[in-house]
């Protein structure tokens, strides 16, 4: 990004510096030397980041910070998950009509996949594991269509 007096210039913009109104092409049509003539430098785009694990590129955030909201993710994950299936519970309960295996499966692999991702998550020493952890490789939501 082309920065003249501290504030970031755009391609395509017109700008003003000190008095002289300079069009939106002007950028985009002088050399190097140019623009330096005038005090326009050159800086890179910042490193992207992810802003759930840092504050900037090179500030991660508090490991201890990140844990709980990544730990609830997984339970409102769980949660929406297993909700289509809960009627069967409740039949079950009311009438005690049994529960397709398929959904019993379903419910149980729901809850074992939020565990495991909870466990590695609390496992995680550092925002650098933690971003790892993320990823979840292997443990991957079940998909209720699988098992009915």
């Amino acid at each position: 990004m082309y920065v003249l007096d501290g504030r970031k210039l755009r391609q395509g913009r017109p700008f003003t510096h000190n008095g002289i109104q300079y069009p939106g092409n002007w950028l985009a049509l002088t050399s190097a030397d140019e623009k330096s003539a005038i005090g326009i430098t050159w800086q890179a785009d910042p490193a992207p980041f992810n802003s759930k694990f840092y504050f900037s590129a090179d500030n991660p955030r508090d490991v201890a910070d990140v844990k709980p909201g990544m730990l609830t993710e997984q339970d409102s994950t769980a949660y929406s998950l297993l909700a289509p299936t809960d009627w069967y519970v409740v039949r079950k309960y009311e009438n005690s009509t049994a529960i397709p295996v398929g959904v019993t499966s379903f419910r149980t692999e729901v809850r074992d996949t939020c565990e495991a991702r909870k466990v590695a998550i609390n496992g995680a020493a550092d925002i650098p594991a933690l971003v790892g952890v993320s990823t979840f490789g292997g443990m991957n939501w079940p998909n209720l269509s699988d098992y009915v």
